[in-house]
């Protein structure tokens, strides 16, 4: 594609998103349904204090803060790479 027909793409991709969000938001459909969603059962605050509890868990046993996700999916591709090199 070349300059013109690619922004002319993306217009059009962001018109058809725009549409989307309009029907939704016009929709009368709940869009956030609580039993999609049984981690809440006990109230939002409840969960995240359960999610800093078990990271805090984490980083007492390994004595480090984890890893951010965005690190350990570079370390896995530049390790799977080198796999792939030794085969």
């Amino acid at each position: 594609m070349n300059g013109k027909q690619n922004r002319s793409h993306k217009k059009a991709q962001e018109k058809v998103r725009r549409q989307k969000l309009l029907r939704l938001l016009e929709s009368d459909e709940p869009v956030w349904l609580e039993v999609n969603h049984p981690e809440l059962a006990n109230g939002s605050t409840a969960w995240v204090r359960t999610l800093r509890t078990e990271s805090e868990r984490r980083r007492a046993f390994t004595g480090r803060r984890p890893e951010h996700p965005s690190k350990l999916k570079a370390q896995e591709i530049c390790r799977d790479t080198n796999e792939r090199g030794r085969n």
